[in-house]
């Protein structure tokens, strides 16, 4: 977690090391590998979640949430099940999703956050 005081604010962030290495780090599962495809898009469905928790601002979180649907749809993840993963998560955890205003259709905040 990055954490700014501003103004007497605290502003969170996620915060990952490994975007500061000068080499490219693989640390989500291929769906090719031998875990299970389902459990690889649980992976998606936590991250959202830790996102959404680690982010004081709503910007942030979209922003991680487009770079690892960026990186698992290169791994031939599909888009359709990301948008359904991210719609189960939020929905089922809408109440801490609540400090950001979004749409009341979650797979258009998705469509508008992956575009």
């Amino acid at each position: 977690m990055h954490v700014n005081i501003i103004d007497y604010s605290i502003i969170t962030k996620v915060y990952c090391k490994t975007d500061h290495f000068p080499f490219h780090v693989i640390s989500l599962p291929f769906l090719d590998s031998n875990i299970a495809g389902n459990i690889s898009y649980l992976v998606f469905y936590s991250q959202v979640l830790r996102y959404q928790r680690l982010s004081s601002n709503k910007l942030d979180f979209d922003e991680r949430c487009r770079q690892l649907v960026n990186i698992l749809s290169a791994r031939g993840y599909k888009l359709n099940r990301l948008r359904k993963e991210f719609c189960r998560v939020v929905d089922k955890f809408r109440i801490e999703f609540m400090k950001w205003s979004f749409p009341d259709d979650l797979a258009f905040w998705f469509y508008e956050i992956v575009r």
